[in-house]
Parts: C-alpha cells; structure tokens; sequence
C-alpha cells in the first residue's frame, strides 16, 4: 500500500488512535523499533526534520534589549564565541553599545582615532592594523554553503579588536623602533599624527611636517614668532598654538598658512579641534593657564 493511500485511509487514524493510548515507555518502544527497521536514509531525513522541532534559540525570540542586558555579562573573549554560532548570535553580538563597555572596562576609548570610520578601510597606524583576533581562524570558504556576506564589525568592536592587538604586541615587544627625528634647535613641546603623517611643536618657534614611512620632513611651518606650545592635526589641517598668543591653521599636505586668528592677549597653551570650530586656551589676564577660552569657527 502507498504511503499517500495509507494516510488517507482509516488505518493511519485507528494506529494514531491506540498510539495516543500507549503508555510513554510504549510509545518509546514502538518508536524505537520503528527506527531500527528503516533504512539509513530516511533516517538521515527524519534527522534533519527533528533537529527543526527539538532546536529553540531563546536568545533570538527575546527583546533587543533584554539579549543585550544578558550578554553584557560576558567578556570579550566570550562575546567573539557566541559570535561563531550563526547569523543571529554574530548580528546579537555585533553590537556597539556592548563592545564600548568593553572598551571602556579596558580603556580602549583612547585609542578610537587610531581605527578607520570605514569598516573595510585601513586604519591610521598600520602596526594597529594587523589585528590580533579574538575570534577562531577563518574558515576555508570552499567548504562553506553560498549566502550573504555577514556584516562588517561595528564601529567599537573595531576598536577593542586593533587595541587588544595594539596591547598584544607592546606587551610582547612585537614592534620596532623609527630612528630618531632630529631637525629642532630646542625642546619639542607637542606631537600630533593622521594617516603617514607627524606635525612636531618646538620651542625654536617652528612646527615640522614628517612623512612617517620615509621619515623624512616635508615642511617647515614658520611665522610663528614665538615658542609653540601646541599642535593638533586633523582632517588634513595642522593647527598650532604659540605663545605669541596667535592661533594659526595650516594645510597640512602643501604647508602653506590658511589662517591667522587672533583673539588671545597672552600666550596660547592648549588647542582642539572639534569639526569646524577650534577651542583655545591661554594665559590671558592673570597669568594663569586656562584664564581665557577663545572658539574660532573656520571655513
């Protein structure tokens, strides 16, 4: 008898009927014995259909935010594991609020300018780069079935994975030392960098530009008429602040002075960049470093 005509025939229904009168342990007899006597691919069938019902995942029928609270109690190496079982658990894990406490916990939040705002761009410092993951080795990619490509890391996830490695490799001396930059006349009083470059302040009122990978100093920022005190580059811009009480921008690729700005009657000490705008502080007034915040918004 077909299958099909044995399920629609009153058969199917009377064993359905006694079957649902056996006791457990009769019905676990029955069906163990049916098993044995099938063949090895229906089995194998009947296997993958049972691993559909008997598998739930609680984590992915919960609230974000519950699965984030519960989560948060694991630690870096933990929440790169939970991030191998499937699809699911990696999007769960891949989540920035998780690793910033991470990297807060660490204090890794000092190193966020060192990583790319792209996910698959190359960050500032190619030491950094070279990441010592956290996660399992990749997988050979002619074993995997097709289907989409997981998402890129999150923003801090990015960020703890390239300062652990940073970590790792200070710790483990797995870093060289550059030869030494010489070309001031007196003290170097502030450091900046972005991408190959490095902007050095002097006490000999000069700011140098130094392409990182060749060591070489590309330029000479001059005008400053006095010591300067600090030097901050960013988005292609150096801006420098000297005790001549003139704060001034710089491009950093060509050198030339794009502005001077003038606001400060003392001496200029400390200077930030914050999008278009340029926080300074000096020793105006009394004397007294931070006496006088001074804001300049450029163009």
């Amino acid at each position: 008898m077909a299958a099909g005509a044995l399920l629609g025939s009153g058969v199917y229904a009377d064993m359905s009927k006694h079957f649902e009168g056996f006791t457990e342990q009769q019905k676990y007899d029955l069906v163990l014995q049916l098993l044995q006597n099938m063949e090895l691919p229906h089995l194998r069938r009947l296997y993958s259909e049972m691993q559909q019902l008997l598998s739930f995942d609680l984590m992915t029928h919960l609230p974000t935010e519950l699965s984030e609270s519960i989560l948060s109690y694991l630690n870096a190496p933990s929440l790169s594991t939970c991030a191998l079982c499937s699809r699911k658990w990696r999007q769960m894990t891949n989540s920035n609020t998780l690793w910033y406490n991470l990297c807060v916990q660490k204090d890794y939040v000092r190193f966020v300018d060192l990583v790319s705002s792209d996910p698959n761009g190359s960050s500032g410092s190619s030491q950094v780069q070279r990441s010592h993951r956290l996660t399992s080795p990749p997988a050979n990619k002619q074993h995997l079935s097709p289907g989409p490509s997981p998402p890129p890391p999150c923003k801090w996830k990015r960020v703890y994975l390239q300062s652990h490695a940073l970590e790792v490799h200070w710790r483990r001396g797995r870093y060289s030392v550059a030869p030494l930059l010489r070309a001031h006349r007196l003290p170097v009083t502030s450091i900046s960098y972005e991408d190959d470059l490095l902007v050095s302040a002097s006490r000999d009122n000069t700011v140098r530009v130094w392409n990182m990978n060749s060591l070489a100093s590309l330029h000479v920022l001059e005008g400053h008429t006095d010591a300067v005190n600090d030097v901050v580059m960013k988005d292609g811009l150096i801006v420098t602040g000297c005790a001549d009480g003139v704060v001034r921008v710089f491009d950093s690729r060509s050198g030339q002075c794009l502005h001077a700005l003038h606001g400060h009657t003392g001496s200029v000490e400390h200077v930030v960049c914050n999008g278009r705008s340029i926080v300074s502080t000096g020793t105006d007034w009394s004397g007294n470093t931070h006496a006088r915040t001074c804001t300049h918004t450029h163009a």
